[in-house]
Parts: C-alpha cells; structure tokens; sequence
C-alpha cells in the first residue's frame, strides 16, 4: 500500500534544523497524522528524534483518535537523511451504535525510511516503511507505508 505521509526534519549545509511541523498522509496514525518532531544532541551526522503526533478518523460506525509517540535515531549525510525508529500508537474509539461505547487499544510500530532536503533546506521529500504489531483482539502485523513531505522550522 502506497501512502503519501508530510514529515520532517530539515538538512542544511552546515546543520540540522532541530524542529519539524508534520502533517501525515498514511505512516504511523493511521489515516493522516498532525505531529511534532525534536532533534535532540548536537553530533551533526546522527541525531536522537522524538515524534509526537496526533490523528482522528471514522472508522466503520466508530470515530478514532490516535496518539502516535516514537523515537529513534537519523542519520544525517549532506541533504539525505536515514531513520530508523520505534514507537506505540495508543488510540481511543468512540461507537455510536447499538448504544455508545469508548473503547483504549495501542498497538506498535517500526520505522525505517529515507528523506532528501530541497534547497532552501525547510522542506523535505521521501520514503517511509512503518509496519504495525498490534494486539486489538489478536496478533496482526501489518506492512504499511508512506511518501513523505516535510515542513522544518
């Protein structure tokens, strides 16, 4: 399955921009993901990230919202970056029918991907490979990806 996902983190010559503002089509949240990424340490080749993310979706007869937080580690070579990554997505579900219900479930996820920073360095454009483990009512894997574009500040 091929999805479009806006991520980010941003190469310039000298120095990583250590903030992003992401919006996700596919990737970790499901459907589309609004999220907050962190570089963290000052090592100019590879960096620690932090990804905060947040999505709502219908589903069937049921409306989700889903908190992806993940963490890993890019690999910084000029205007391309590499990323590989864990994270857990815990999501609540609300049921309008046959009565309402709320409904707590998370289930996990890797991440291995790859990005190229245009010019200006604030934009970005790449590949994602996000896989999901979850455990809702039995063990599924599930392979799941994205293209990425990204918006760093």
């Amino acid at each position: 399955m091929l999805i479009v996902n806006v991520h980010g983190l941003c190469a310039q010559d000298s120095d990583l921009r250590k903030n992003g503002l992401l919006f996700s089509i596919g990737g970790e949240g499901g459907i589309y993901t609004l999220a907050y990424e962190r570089q963290f340490g000052s090592h100019k080749t590879i960096k620690p990230f932090l990804r905060l993310g947040m999505s709502i979706f219908p589903i069937d007869q049921r409306t989700t919202l889903a908190l992806p937080i993940s963490s890993g580690a890019i690999y910084n070579k000029n205007k391309i970056n590499i990323s590989l990554g864990v994270g857990i997505g815990p999501s609540i579900s609300y049921y309008s029918f046959g009565g309402s219900a709320w409904r707590l479930y998370s289930r996990l996820f890797m991440e291995t991907g790859v990005r190229y920073f245009l010019k200006t360095g604030k934009y970005s454009i790449g590949l994602r490979y996000t896989p999901f483990v979850s455990f809702v009512e039995n063990f599924q894997y599930e392979h799941w990806g994205a293209i990425t574009l990204g918006i760093h500040l």
